[in-house]
């Protein structure tokens, strides 16, 4: 599960072979009218996982870019995904936040008038609400009404790396400016990929499509379309003691970790090693601050958090 760093996107993945994408703002303003229940709010979108042949496509992991630009899945099929978020969707979606934040804090206002004079508390809600409207980006036009459906998705993929030798891919992480790709998994390995944007439609404000496909077998080739403009390119290699469950990457480090009782820390640039800190337990989960602090998670009855 992940939020999306403008606060704008859900998306769920899981043993169903799925990712699910929901507007939060859908999602806080269902629950408000029903008390919670949010089981009735359909997904914006819905991406299957899962192959026509071989293995399942369990989603085990997967993650936005701090810029917001950029969505990551790592399946079990043995293959990573990478996907463009769409600017003119979220561009849409933010105004109409920013639209209900201006209601709400005309609604306080308002309420405030029981409590005031009628004429100091009528100006002052008058004030909130354009003082808000000022604030209110130029999306272009008006937003997009999810709920009427739209001709717009929120993911679009730029180009996938695909495992011919069939392992599974556990981990996966997005650089900040959503142009780098960590993967790892079952062959105890972290190969970090250059997956460059697509060129920006400037008319639409929409990421254009790439359909390309790595093949990283012993002889690897590489079906591409020219005319979509992207082809993943394999950076480095870097190998740990066993399974590798987790990954994460900033600009200047990449941590990886699982069941081999041992974190690592490697140059996101070259994949040179720079740390091995021996842990107890299977490491569950990984984060890097950019500051160069890590934090883990791990089984060992004795060092749950770290």
């Amino acid at each position: 599960m992940n939020i999306s760093p403008d606060a704008l996107w859900l998306t769920v993945g899981g043993y169903d072979a799925r990712i699910a994408v929901y507007s939060l703002r859908s999602l806080f303003s269902r629950a408000a009218q029903y008390g919670g229940d949010v089981s009735e709010v359909t997904p914006l979108q819905e991406i299957s996982f899962q192959p026509e042949k071989g293995g399942p496509g369990f989603i085990w992991s997967s993650g936005f870019s701090d810029d917001g630009s950029t969505f990551v899945v790592g399946s079990w099929s043995g293959t990573a995904y990478v996907y463009d978020v769409s600017a003119e969707a979220t561009a849409a979606e933010k105004a109409l936040a920013e639209e209900d934040a201006a209601v709400a804090a005309a609604t306080v206002a308002s309420r405030a008038s029981a409590q005031a004079p009628a004429e100091e508390a009528s100006r002052a809600a008058l004030d909130a609400v354009e003082r808000l409207a000022e604030d209110l980006p130029n999306a272009g036009g008006p937003g997009i009404d999810w709920s009427a459906g739209s001709n717009v998705a929120l993911l679009t993929e730029r180009c996938q790396v695909r495992f011919t030798r069939g392992e599974r891919v556990y981990a996966v992480a997005v650089s900040a400016s959503g142009e780098q790709m960590a993967v790892a998994g079952r062959d105890a390995k972290v190969l970090m990929y250059s997956c460059p944007k697509a060129s920006l439609d400037e008319g639409r404000g929409r990421l254009s499509k790439c359909a390309s496909r790595l093949d990283l077998g012993t002889t690897p080739s590489v079906n591409f379309a020219p005319s979509m403009g992207c082809v993943p390119r394999k950076l480095w290699t870097a190998e740990g003691r066993d399974f590798v469950y987790t990954v994460a990457l900033t600009d200047q480090y990449c941590a990886f970790a699982g069941t081999g009782r041992m974190v690592y820390v490697v140059s996101a640039k070259t994949g040179d090693m720079l740390l091995s800190l021996p842990i107890a337990g299977t490491i569950q989960s990984l984060y890097l601050h950019h500051n160069a602090c890590l934090l883990y998670t791990s089984d060992a009855a004795d060092e749950e958090d770290s």
